[in-house]
């Protein structure tokens, strides 16, 4: 973003990215659930997601935070038909930020690993502002040292 105009918008979310009120996310019935203040996906061998919708604005560029607390193996990503931003590598932990360009109004959140069990929480989700810019089509082998 141009860095003498830059903003963040306020949460899209609405503070519920704590998971704390599982009627505000569409689940995935038997295969994920929102329960205790956090969202999980179950491990069950098929694709599973955590959604709301209706939260993004298409074309505009958001920066989200998350928490993985348990990862037995999978990657945390979001879904917009393609791309599928990476949101937390396979098996890792921690507190992690991106930036994406939101490819339609909704917020999907699946792991790619359907067979790894994954716990998530305190996910923020903030519009960019101040002419941001995105990269797209470009993978990481594109890339030498810190310039593409």
């Amino acid at each position: 973003a141009d860095m003498s105009n830059y903003s963040l918008g306020t949460d899209v979310l609405g503070g519920k990215g704590d998971f704390s009120d599982p009627s505000y996310w569409d689940i995935s019935t038997s295969h994920s659930i929102v329960e205790d203040g956090v969202g999980k996906f179950l491990a069950t061998g098929t694709y599973s997601h955590i959604r709301k919708t209706g939260v993004l604005t298409a074309n505009k560029v958001y920066l989200l935070k998350i928490t993985c607390t348990a990862n037995a193996g999978a990657v945390v990503n979001l879904n917009f038909g393609g791309p599928y931003p990476r949101l937390v590598q396979s098996g890792e932990t921690g507190t992690f930020t991106t930036c994406f360009e939101a490819g339609n109004t909704d917020v999907v959140l699946y792991v790619s690993g359907y067979s790894a069990a994954v716990t998530i929480d305190n996910v923020i989700i903030q519009e960019v502002g101040g002419n941001p810019g995105a990269i797209t089509n470009m993978s990481p082998d594109h890339f030498r040292g810190d310039t593409p």
